[in-house]
């Protein structure tokens, strides 16, 4: 039987796809897996493609396949697209290179991005991005409160953040308002006193030789053109103006900088003044009782419109609370392993993977957890021991999951029941899982 993965051929080769640009021009490649490896599994490479790095010292730090590209983080903070299947409407085939970001300020720590339909969402520290997954521009940025424990998770309105806090934020990305505030009431002026009527000569218009003055030296544009009763009334260059809202006055706004100062009419409001604490609109956070590591999984139940849940770990604990809430979040249940979990959590359909130090792998039912009368009750509906401590994230492909044994290898097991897929057989006769060994 042959098994179509790209998004797999993406993650096991592109550690192997690696060019370092140093002083010397020192080109480095990993070794790839042996062909006979794939061919006993039935496994063909979809494509390779070489990165270009900074130094000795970078290389691929993470690989997320989503949909139809594949995002590549390197350790010296740079994100790479690819495209993971040809498409014939742009004519791009697997391996191109979409678009490429680097960070203005890198943290150093490279955590994974979350994507939406037209959004990417990149931390690095305290600040976050919202790039356009188009072209991979910068439409926002964020600076958090505290730095950011792990990815980001993001729905159709909101991006979830865990920070370093044992807090996970939430703020609504369709609310994005430069400079964030409700906008205040307009003010007008009070009526114009002392006005004189009658005809009288404007002495400030008169020049030697009829040259006419610039109208912005003038105070008023009202005649006469002297100065004005009421300072309010007064009309000054545009380019000195604090605001363009009226009245045309000094008040506590966002301030509109002179045009003739940006480099660039694309992000107006980047040289605004922020007085707001956030461009972004805040909407709660939750208080772990542990140290969050892992990016939060989103789940729902087709059948209960209110059952959008977010789930989390802390050590031993699985988390779940509400996706909507106002201010704080409280936490709905909570579910308590025999071990440490070890990897992130991962999730499809029903189902919620977990991994635990004591190299066991389970799949737990999120209907079950998130019920408070079920959730200290709930029984695995598969369970998996491994040669080692999984460490790293399952992958799901079709009715497959694979996971990684520590000193064991790539584990293909039966996605639901966790039953291996990949089975040798001993010389006393028994079967055992066989591993694509690490």
């Amino acid at each position: 039987m042959s098994i179509r993965l790209p998004a797999l051929a993406a993650v096991l080769f592109s550690t192997a796809a690696v060019v370092a640009q140093g002083p010397s021009s020192l080109q480095t490649r990993a070794l790839e897996p042996a062909v006979g490896d794939f061919d006993r599994l039935n496994m063909t490479v979809a494509w390779r493609v070489y990165l270009p790095v900074e130094g000795r010292g970078d290389g691929i730090a993470i690989v997320q396949p989503i949909d139809d590209q594949v995002f590549v983080q390197l350790k010296s903070g740079t994100l790479i697209v690819l495209q993971a299947h040809a498409d014939a409407r742009t004519f791009r085939k697997p391996g191109d290179v979409l678009w490429k970001h680097k960070p203005e300020r890198f943290s150093g720590v490279v955590v994974p991005v979350a994507v939406v339909q037209t959004e990417v969402y990149v931390i690095h520290g305290q600040r976050l991005a919202i790039l356009d997954r188009v072209d991979g521009k910068v439409k926002y940025t964020e600076e958090m409160a505290s730095t950011a424990a792990a990815g980001p998770a993001a729905d159709a309105s909101t991006v979830y953040i865990p920070l370093t806090s044992r807090r996970i934020v939430a703020y609504s990305h369709v609310e994005k308002i430069p400079g964030y505030r409700a906008r205040k009431p307009i003010e007008f002026p009070d009526p114009i006193r002392k006005v004189n009527l009658a005809i009288e000569p404007a002495d400030e218009l008169s020049s030697p030789q009829n040259r006419s003055p610039s109208l912005a030296l003038l105070e008023t544009l009202r005649p006469p053109f002297k100065k004005a009763a009421d300072s309010i009334d007064s009309s000054v260059s545009i380019a000195g103006l604090k605001s363009v809202f009226p009245p045309y006055r000094a008040y506590d706004g966002n301030r509109s900088p002179s045009i003739a100062l940006l480099h660039n009419l694309r992000e107006v409001y980047e040289s605004s003044s922020k007085d707001s604490p956030t461009r972004l609109k805040y909407l709660w956070e939750l208080v772990s009782g542990g140290k969050l590591e892992d990016t939060p999984v989103l789940t729902s139940d087709p059948s209960d419109p209110s059952g959008d849940r977010l789930t989390t770990d802390t050590g031993n604990t699985i988390l779940t609370a509400r996706r909507e809430a106002k201010g704080t979040n409280p936490i709905s249940t909570e579910y308590f392993t025999q071990a440490r979990i070890t990897a992130p959590l991962t999730s499809h359909g029903d189902l919620m993977y977990v991994a635990t130090a004591d190299s066991n792998f389970v799949a737990l039912s999120t209907r079950e957890i998130r019920e408070p009368s079920m959730a200290q009750n709930a029984l695995p509906r598969g369970k998996f021991t491994a040669g080692g401590a999984i460490e790293q994230k399952p992958l799901i492909a079709e009715d497959s999951l694979y996971v990684v044994g520590e000193r064991w290898g790539l584990i293909r097991l039966r996605r639901g029941t966790l039953e291996p897929m990949w089975r040798e057989s001993l010389v006393d006769g028994r079967v055992r899982a066989k591993p694509l060994a690490a």
